[in-house]
């Protein structure tokens, strides 16, 4: 078992830009629907007791669970997603790809950091056809891993599918997703480490076709932006309870939060679950972890 566990959550935001506008950003907004894992740092997080590693962008712009040269980047979703690139600027590619090294250099010291850690992978997945998983199976909850170093053992492996067995999902083994998040620059490690990727059906805790029949309900600074930037967006815009916020006049970002399409009951028994794996995975001792949880530097 572990001294520490560390929590890796790469995909929980929905953040864009506003320098995207009209059918890219309409383009980018319909994937994030079945591609973003919704409030995964919500059900995944224990405070007090774990790091929390987070990306605040939206992983169609910077997939910070990608390694470079990504066998998935000839199917068009490495680093920066294909439908992206074709209408990001130079100047925000070479930032995003600055962010990506940065966030795997904090992964990096993080690791380093914490004596005998677990890396857990924090995802979830669709019930519907998305271009990663075309053909969902019938099961609740994934466990991944790798064919490595990284590899828990058979016991942690076992432990964990146990834990949701016992607790009623149907789990699978690297299936629909495998492996886990690694880290690329292993000379600069101090010490071993083990990974393992938990991905959770959203259908357990969402109703995802009210997310999919979402529409675009904008804030009344967006509004003012429209005004004052016309260009931005060119697409009928409908109302809904799909809410994309502009904190920031001077350079707009657009955040999703669809919680009218959460099942309270459901979230909550889920994040239950979730949350009472890991003392089953840690050494017992006195909890004396470090919550932290960097937000990205979006910069423009």
């Amino acid at each position: 078992m572990y001294n520490n566990i560390l929590l890796h959550i790469p995909h929980y935001s929905a953040t864009i830009l506003g320098g995207i506008g009209g059918q890219g950003f309409k383009e980018m907004l319909e994937l994030s629907k079945t591609m973003v894992d919704w409030f995964t740092d919500e059900l995944f997080e224990v405070p007090q007791s774990t790091i929390v590693y987070s990306s605040q962008l939206n992983r169609l712009l910077c997939d910070k669970e990608r390694m470079r040269n990504d066998p998935l980047e000839a199917e068009g979703w490495g680093i920066i997603s294909a439908v992206a690139q074709q209408f990001l600027s130079e100047r925000n590619k070479n930032l995003f790809m600055y962010q990506y090294d940065q966030h795997q250099k904090n992964l990096l010291a993080h690791i380093n950091a914490l004596e005998n850690p677990l890396l857990i992978d924090c995802h979830s997945f669709s019930q519907y056809p998305t271009p990663l998983c075309p053909c969902p199976p019938d099961i609740d909850i994934c466990i991944g891993y790798n064919d490595d170093e990284t590899y828990p053992g058979d016991e942690v492996i076992e432990c964990v599918i146990n834990h949701f067995t016992e607790c009623g999902y149907k789990v699978g083994r690297n299936t629909p997703f495998s492996h886990s998040k690694t880290i690329e620059d292993t000379a600069s490690l101090t010490h071993p480490y083990h990974s393992l990727m938990i991905e959770v059906n959203k259908r357990l805790y969402l109703d995802e076709s009210a997310i999919l029949n979402a529409g675009i309900t904008y804030s009344d600074k967006f509004n003012a932006l429209k005004l004052e930037h016309p260009d931005q967006e060119n697409f009928d815009i409908k109302r809904s309870d799909w809410l994309f916020s502009t904190p920031n006049m001077k350079h707009p970002v657009w955040r999703a939060d669809p919680r009218f399409a959460i099942i309270e009951s459901k979230f909550i028994r889920l994040q239950n679950d979730i949350q009472s794996l890991y003392p089953k995975l840690l050494i017992p001792s006195p909890i004396t972890g470090l919550r932290n949880r960097p937000q990205d530097n979006i910069g423009w």
